[in-house]
């Protein structure tokens, strides 16, 4: 009869060693999972991040040129960097000059668009804001 319980002992002792095997084999699965897409997830953040600052450099640019002559309008002109595009658009809008800027970094686009008022030499920011469109 003693022979009999330290059998089932070990058997049961195995049975929790496989059981406990397999619920940190699953953990261990699901969290490199979960570090994999957190990877991937700060990519995308880092490439809108690009587009955004890049689109912002679009519209000093725009802005530049309107201080050198505040006269200028352009419709749908392309600027290029490496793999970063935009395209820069300026109106005239009755005392005022609308910017809007659609940015391209490995195909994430950020719209910008900013509206400004010229007295004199000076250039006044109105508006600043990132479309979702």
């Amino acid at each position: 009869m003693v022979c009999v319980y330290k059998q089932q002992s070990g058997v049961a002792m195995l049975l929790i060693v496989v059981i406990i095997s397999v619920v940190l084999l699953l953990t261990i699965k699901t969290v490199s999972f979960l570090g994999i897409s957190n990877v991937e997830m700060a990519g995308i953040f880092d490439k809108g991040d690009n587009v955004l600052v890049f689109s912002e450099g679009c519209v000093e640019e725009a802005l530049r040129r309107i201080q050198i002559d505040n006269s200028y309008t352009v419709s749908n002109f392309p600027l290029s960097i490496g793999s970063e595009s935009c395209i820069i658009s300026v109106e005239d809008n009755i005392g005022q000059k609308i910017i809007t800027i659609v940015g391209n970094t490995d195909n994430y686009y950020k719209k910008i668009r900013v509206i400004i008022s010229i007295v004199g030499e000076e250039i006044a920011i109105q508006s600043w804001e990132e479309l979702t469109e």
